[in-house]
């Protein structure tokens, strides 16, 4: 038995909270799921199939952070060709287990 505490993201101050899907290349998915795994700003990483590679879901507190991350951060990172940004507007369900 284990005992987590979910978080609710807005109570903490973080109030745009997102998934970014992105395209990147297979012989680059390790490298960048790597540098997206050591941001503290991103809580979740996943490589998937389907239309994209990889899915993050990431915390910011402002609507300008995530413009940053997007703008700055990703754009540093060898191997996104291209991201698409879900904007969280309300969670209705999360578990962890």
């Amino acid at each position: 038995m284990q005992l987590t505490a979910i978080l609710n993201p807005q109570k903490m101050g973080y109030n745009a909270v997102a998934f970014i899907a992105m395209d990147v290349p297979l012989n680059r998915l390790d490298a960048v799921t790597e540098q997206l795994s050591a941001r503290p700003e991103v809580q979740f990483v996943s490589t998937t199939t389907g239309r994209y590679d990889i899915f993050i879901w990431a915390m910011f507190k402002s609507a300008g952070d995530l413009h940053n991350f997007l703008r700055n951060d990703l754009a540093k990172i060898e191997g996104i060709a291209q991201t698409e940004t879900f904007i969280n507007l309300e969670i209705k369900k999360r578990l962890l287990g």
